[in-house]
């Protein structure tokens, strides 16, 4: 809402928390609130005088959170609002100040802001102010938590209200095109995305620099996903150097990290693909020997330039985790702990990435990231798979909780990944009738998101073969 955010001691005064107002309340519970709402900003004005480190920025927000409490308590929406936009000062050199709603957002407390935004809404009733704000929060710490189904909807609803040249028209329907686009909603959320690029190249104002950038990313992202890789391996590079150039440095981890994943993805060349599906369709047949002769001469030649590239992918993404750590993001590093974990299986250590893979789940857990949990159980669970009959229980279990989560939000990409990573599991469990019938019901998912192209098919039969009879050691 304010164009420009106050800090502590600028918030004191521009609420008027002083000792006249204070005490010119007439109310007593409601002058305990306000007092209490003083004290808790006078003391995270005294602490960034006393320290600036990391650990002063999280008692600063803590401070702020702790006024916003007693305000609504005091019932003053309108001042919680302002507290609500109040500066963090950052105390790392590359990572600027930031509101408190920014700041909860970053450091993957998206449960909280949440929580905090609801309460303010509760209070406000009726009232318009300030509710585009709030709503706005509300969906992006949906997002944060992997409730994409929560963020479309409140999306959906600003766009109804609002005329469509307004500003907030503009973010909502940008924001609703990214969303549907994680999602797998490609046939409405690409031409959505496409849309509201026009919309803002359009409107040719600069403050929509930064959600340009996350559109950008989302087509680069859904590029990435039609198998054109090259074109998306550009996109990301555009993105970064975009927020490069704009001092977004908070902003070019998700790039950099994503031009090391299209990398692992487009490691192993398509032709080869239909070299190893043939190999393993012989050893279906009982051909083993003739199979490994054939691997030697059609597939083993390539193994050391798939190997290089596999080394460029985790280069990118170590690249990323090195910002991640200049910039001191937990979040982002577990995110790309999960992908270098996918790596690491790829090159068939998948005993190695069980311990960096357990690590982003626990991460994610810790921030209620639903997207990001499900992600690491499908990764545990093709991890399990790779260790024939022992940990075939385990390997259901957490498949199965990362089909159900990603149906609960809604994540029609990842549901249909989960069922193709089940249709391996039956078939380990010597289910073969059932296993085939996953992966029929596979294809056809990924042909409702408009995802089955032929590249598609020769991935899922691939994969399908790796992870049936092959050495397990290819995700895609």
């Amino acid at each position: 809402m304010n164009k420009i955010q106050l800090n502590s001691s600028q918030l004191i005064k521009k609420l008027g928390l002083d000792d006249k107002i204070l005490y010119s309340v007439k109310q007593g519970a409601k002058r305990r609130q306000y007092i209490a709402a003083f004290n808790w900003l006078k003391r995270t004005q005294n602490l960034k005088l006393i320290v600036k480190n990391k650990s002063s920025d999280f008692s600063q927000a803590q401070g702020f959170l702790e006024a916003i409490y007693h305000l609504c308590e005091a019932q003053d929406y309108a001042a919680s609002i302002q507290v609500l936009e109040a500066e963090i000062e950052s105390s790392i050199s590359n990572v600027p100040d930031m509101p408190l709603y920014s700041y909860l957002l970053y450091n993957g407390q998206g449960n909280q802001l949440l929580k905090t935004v609801n309460m303010i809404l509760d209070g406000l009733q009726d009232e318009e102010s300030g509710k585009y704000f709030l709503k706005m929060l509300k969906a992006k710490a949906a997002e944060s938590l992997g409730d994409r189904r929560l963020a479309i909807q409140i999306y959906e609803n600003i766009c109804k209200r609002e005329p469509p040249q307004s500003r907030e028209y503009i973010e909502a329907f940008a924001r609703l095109a990214g969303c549907q686009v994680q999602m797998g909603q490609y046939q409405v959320g690409v031409p959505n995305l496409e849309n509201a690029l026009s919309s803002i190249e359009n409107a040719g104002q600069d403050t929509f620099t930064e959600l340009k950038t996350d559109l950008l990313e989302g087509l680069a992202f859904y590029t990435m996903t039609t198998g054109s890789f090259s074109k998306a391996f550009d996109l990301f590079g555009d993105v970064f150097r975009l927020r490069q150039q704009n001092g977004m440095m908070t902003g070019l981890i998700v790039p950099l990290a994503h031009q090391g994943i299209v990398l692992r993805k487009s490691s192993v060349p398509r032709q080869h693909l239909v070299k190893i599906l043939l190999v393993n369709i012989l050893r279906l047949f009982g051909l083993r020997w003739f199979s490994n002769v054939l691997y030697k001469r059609l597939c083993q030649p390539l193994n050391s330039t798939i190997n290089q590239n596999y080394e460029r992918a985790e280069n990118l993404l170590r690249q990323a985790y090195s910002l991640c750590e200049e910039i001191e993001n937990e979040n982002a590093k577990s995110w790309i702990t999960h992908h270098l974990a996918w790596v690491i299986i790829n090159r068939g250590q998948a005993t190695l990435a069980e311990e960096p893979a357990l690590n982003a789940l626990q991460r994610y857990e810790a921030i209620e990231d639903q997207k990001g949990i499900s992600d690491c159980y499908e990764q545990l669970g093709r991890i399990y798979l790779t260790k024939d009959r022992l940990r075939l229980n385990e390997a259901e279990a957490c498949l199965n909780q990362s089909f159900n989560i990603r149906q609960n939000i809604n994540n029609l990409h990842g549901t249909a990944s989960s069922i193709l990573s089940l249709s391996f599991l039956y078939w380990h469990k010597g289910n073969y009738l059932k296993s085939l019938q996953f992966l029929i019901k596979a294809t056809h998912s990924y042909y409702g998101i408009g995802m089955l192209s032929m590249k598609r098919i020769l991935g899922i039969l691939t994969l399908f073969s790796v992870w049936t009879v092959g050495d397990r050691d290819w995700t895609a």
